[in-house]
């Protein structure tokens, strides 16, 4: 998988301040569903923020043990995000910057991760670019498809 440059969703509104918030994000995904957790305002990839002195790699390993208690195996950058949003809970505007790998689990996850349909993404998941990510790996899994066929 190639990685891609910066793909941005919604609009930096000038007068306003932003919380800049550095996550990363893991698709695990199968023929019909993606992995998720589950947040307060809708679902999310797993993954989370990045600590200060990890690599991107360590705080995606160390956030699937944390939230699903899964190891995984990192298999390419998809690419990388930023999300402008408000969250009405935290009345604050956040500017979430997100990188995303394609991984696969090494050990079974706890019940914290789910599947979710692929048909469904765009319902149940908040941000846009955890949308765009999971997208990207289903072109991507088409085009060696039409390879294949070849």
């Amino acid at each position: 998988m190639k990685a891609t440059m910066m793909t941005t969703f919604g609009e930096k509104l000038a007068n306003f301040d932003y919380c800049i918030r550095n996550g990363v994000y893991a698709v695990i995904r199968n023929v019909k569903a993606v992995a998720a957790v589950q947040g307060l305002s809708g679902y999310f990839l797993p993954g989370g923020g990045v600590e200060e002195g990890e690599s991107s790699e360590e705080t995606l390993r160390r956030e699937l043990q944390k939230e699903c208690d899964a190891s995984i195996e990192i298999s390419s950058l998809i690419g990388q995000t930023t999300d402008f949003l408000f969250s009405a809970s935290e009345e604050r505007h956040f500017e979430k910057r997100g990188t995303f790998y394609l991984a696969r689990l090494l050990t079974p996850p706890n019940e914290n991760l789910v599947w979710i349909p692929l048909q469904d993404l765009s319902k149940l998941f908040r941000q846009e670019g955890h949308v765009w990510a999971i997208t990207q790996t289903i072109q991507e899994m088409q085009n060696h498809a039409m390879e294949d066929d070849c």
